[in-house]
């Protein structure tokens, strides 16, 4: 969920792993849409859709946060 700051900077909410599996589960154990599941767990139906769509495709692995970087060799071999 996005957040504006007094200063009007955007801040991007960081969910944990295991509530993401919570809202995901909830989605697809229920008979509610992105929305209604979204109002529930106080997220963005966009990102419950993401979410979702992200473990039907990855698992798990799907929901778990990504490194922002990368490593040296990784670096190197894309020189």
């Amino acid at each position: 969920m996005d957040e504006i700051q007094p200063s009007g900077v955007f801040h991007m909410a960081k969910y944990e792993e295991q509530f993401k599996i919570k809202v995901v589960q909830a989605y697809l154990q229920g008979t509610d849409g992105f929305k209604s599941v979204g109002r529930r767990h106080d997220v963005p139906h966009s990102v419950v859709r993401r979410w979702v769509e992200s473990f039907r495709a990855h698992g798990v692995d799907g929901l778990r946060r990504q490194s922002g970087s990368y490593s040296a060799a990784f670096k190197h071999s894309v020189l």
